[in-house]
């Protein structure tokens, strides 16, 4: 009998084992998705006299970062798919007015930039006149409140900066669903950047990514470029409730899809945003290709 009991909980012991180890194995499942996704910056606009007030008072000037599902995601969310972002960054940088430039690439400022970037608290960075410039929370309509903004190099960002975002929260209570171009897609507002105008000039932020050569996708800048402040990094994990990675159709990796790394028919890039002041005179090549599509 004895010998009996010992076999049979070898056997249960055994038959657990390969129940966690399918239940891994399921639960890792990736799931394609014949989908694009695209990040977008928030395009402000400020009369003449709201920007110089805000000059005045030193106000905190928020711009979104959301992203835009479009196409199957669309098909996906509509019949209750659940989805999680995990393991992302997002870096930018406030870019000059140079003409003939493509928007997305467009030089940024290496000196005095026309906006101070509000940072992590654990920083304590200032403006000219020593006042704070700590980020603040976002809405609780975002999806990321608290930001990870960098600290790595305990330095302040001048012109360039970024953050690391996840959650083990869905977003399918956040997003929502607009018409952009003539078809439906799906909107899900990430986090607030902060801005302080120092001078009555617009002030241009586009997306930074300074992707490995290797990795087949072209980079908008070099790290070593950048000043300290930002890894440059760009990455956009999404997961489903299985907690398997979300992956397009050509992934090379549909375990680890960084869908920054994509195909330009997955990925959209960063469409640039930025806090442009009326009655002032602007170059018009940097408009952003969703400005007028009523997003926000």
């Amino acid at each position: 009998m004895k010998d009996i009991r010992l076999f049979i909980r070898y056997v249960w012991a055994v038959l657990m084992l390969l129940a966690l180890q399918l239940q891994v194995v399921f639960a890792q499942t990736p799931h394609r998705v014949d989908g694009k996704v695209s990040f977008v910056i928030e395009k402000k606009n400020l009369t003449l006299q709201e920007a110089q007030a805000a000059i005045s008072n030193k106000t905190a000037i928020p711009l979104k970062v959301s992203i835009i599902f479009e196409r199957e995601w669309v098909d996906l969310f509509d019949n209750g798919f659940t989805a999680y972002i995990n393991s992302s960054a997002f870096a930018f940088g406030i870019a000059t007015k140079e003409t003939g430039r493509d928007d997305v690439s467009n030089p940024l400022y290496k000196t005095n930039p026309p906006a101070w970037i509000y940072s992590a608290s654990a920083l304590g960075c200032t403006a000219a006149d020593g006042s704070s410039l700590s980020a603040s929370l976002s809405p609780s309509s975002f999806y990321i409140r608290n930001p990870n903004w960098e600290v790595h190099n305990a330095i302040c960002p001048e012109y360039a900066y970024g953050t690391l975002f996840s959650s083990n929260d869905p977003f399918d209570e956040k997003y929502r669903s607009t018409i952009i171009n003539g078809k439906r897609c799906y909107i899900l507002d990430l986090f607030n950047m902060y801005f302080r105008l120092k001078d009555l000039q617009s002030v241009y932020v586009r997306g930074v990514d300074c992707n490995n050569a290797s990795d087949g996708v072209a980079s908008t800048d070099n790290e070593s470029d950048l000043g300290g402040a930002t890894v440059g990094t760009t990455i956009l994990n999404v997961i489903n409730t299985d907690m398997g990675a979300c992956y397009w159709p050509s992934a090379p990796n549909p375990q680890a899809a960084d869908w920054t790394l994509a195909p330009a028919d997955y990925y959209g890039g960063v469409i640039p945003g930025g806090i442009f002041i009326e009655q002032v005179p602007e170059l018009t090549q940097f408009e952003p290709s969703f400005g007028e599509q009523g997003i926000f």
